[in-house]
């Protein structure tokens, strides 16, 4: 019997989903809670057609994204931080401190950023970003001496 998910179903599937199971699962389980409806109802058809709409607004938002990591991972973040002569530096750059300025000047929030933290040397570093597309961008930081 075909069903369309009105809400999550462990081991069965998510919101939206059609599915095809055994009918007393659906008459006995699945419909009298209110987890899902017939595949041919009228109810069904709005729930798929909004299923689609939000995978396609979904898939507009990981394109933006997308193209906002690629510029960002164009531009060079450099850090000025009083440092000794051996080029440790005397406060290290943490993690938030990274991606608020990476916020600041780009106007792109990150969520998270890898990387051995917090920095405490000058010299380049280059991080990983996870992108919504499941791949990893890298991100270049400078680090230099202030001179005051």
């Amino acid at each position: 019997m075909k069903v369309v998910l009105i809400s999550d179903v462990k081991n069965i599937g998510k919101k939206g989903d059609e599915k095809e199971v055994k009918p007393g699962f659906a008459r006995n389980y699945l419909l009298p809670r209110g987890l899902a409806v017939l595949a041919d109802s009228a109810e069904a058809t709005k729930i798929l057609s909004e299923a689609k709409k939000k995978n396609e607004e979904k898939i507009k938002n990981v394109e933006k994204a997308q193209i906002n990591l690629s510029k960002i991972t164009e531009k060079e973040f450099t850090f000025k931080r009083k440092a000794s002569k051996s080029g440790k530096l005397y406060g290290g750059i943490s993690k938030k401190e990274i991606l608020e300025v990476i916020e600041q000047k780009t106007g792109v929030k990150i969520e998270e950023i890898f990387g051995d933290f917090p920095i405490k040397n000058l010299g380049e570093y280059q991080l990983q970003i996870d992108s919504p597309g499941g791949e990893n961008l890298e991100l270049k930081i400078v680090v230099e001496a202030d001179a005051g």
